[in-house]
């Protein structure tokens, strides 16, 4: 004779969420897992390549200070010269980073590529319904 263990699945002490829990099969706890992981695994590489980025571009932000947001200047400086030192980090001589005109080149595209595709996809959602 064997004993068979069954979990209450009403009653005062649990909650509806502990009840959904308990009716729940292996084979929903196991696709519910892999949904999980499926969910999580975007966003931890989303989040492990702005981190690799702003690693990256941390000595040229060290090395130009608060200009490297503000600046329209990009140069990498000149390759034969000897390295210049600023703000504890080497670059070459007349080295210049700033990204502003890149920032402001992605938003635009962005903005656009907003512009064009909004009405398009509201009017085949129209054109579907």
């Amino acid at each position: 004779m064997t004993a068979t263990i069954e979990r209450p699945t009403r009653g005062p002490g649990l909650s509806a969420r502990a009840r959904r829990r308990a009716e729940l099969t292996a084979a929903d706890r196991v696709i519910r897992a892999v949904l999980l992981v499926a969910a999580m695994v975007p966003t931890a590489v989303l989040v492990f390549l702005a981190y690799q980025m702003v690693r990256q571009a941390l000595p040229a932000i060290r090395f130009s200070g608060g200009h490297f947001f503000t600046s329209r200047q990009f140069n990498l400086g000149n390759q034969y010269g000897t390295p210049e030192v600023k703000n504890g980090e080497a670059a070459l001589p007349k080295a210049q980073f700033g990204i502003l005109a890149m920032l402001f080149g992605t938003l635009a595209s962005s903005v656009i590529a907003l512009v064009i595709a909004l009405p398009v996809s509201v009017g085949g959602a129209i054109l579907l319904v």
